[in-house]
């Protein structure tokens, strides 16, 4: 087995440790109050698998990002909604 050269604890092993051995006084990420459900846990929402175009993905992706972001599955829904309406 080959021997380890001098290395450098990281900056974080002590508060690991410490976590680890219980000691840590306050968790490592706090958790939040109440969490937003996704929509892939919503059973108002289903999971749609299409193809569409490269460029035409990314196209949409930019337009969205251009107008203040947004998803690109509210786009779809929004599109779908107007079509079965005409």
């Amino acid at each position: 087995m080959a021997k380890r050269r001098n290395v450098r604890p990281s900056a974080f092993s002590e508060i690991f440790t410490r976590h680890r051995e219980g000691q840590s006084g306050t968790p490592l990420a706090a958790e939040p109050s109440a969490k937003a459900v996704g929509k892939s846990a919503d059973p108002d929402f289903v999971k749609l698998t299409c193809y569409i175009r490269k460029e035409t993905h990314l196209n949409a992706k930019r337009k969205l990002l251009d107008h203040g972001g947004g998803q690109l599955s509210d786009l779809v829904e929004e599109l779908i909604t107007a079509w079965l309406k005409k």
